[in-house]
């Protein structure tokens, strides 16, 4: 269910100075680095769906993210 509420097009991503999963914009995280997550923030990795385990699915999903993906 979790798919159907966010968009396909967002990639999940982390930083490094957190745990949080952060949702980035398809057309950046298919870029070269540096990448940017929905809600601002700087992310070091960029693996799998928003959507997905690695996103929405993992155990600490930015808030900010989750609210901005869905729009």
């Amino acid at each position: 269910m979790l798919e159907s509420m966010t968009s396909p097009s967002h990639a999940a991503g982390r930083d490094q100075e957190s745990e949080l999963a952060h949702a980035v914009p398809r057309e950046a995280a298919d870029g070269p680095p540096p990448w940017v997550a929905a809600c601002g923030t700087p992310v070091a990795v960029v693996q799998g769906s928003w959507a997905g385990r690695r996103g929405l699915g993992s155990a600490h999903p930015c808030p900010e993210c989750a609210r901005l993906a869905q729009a």
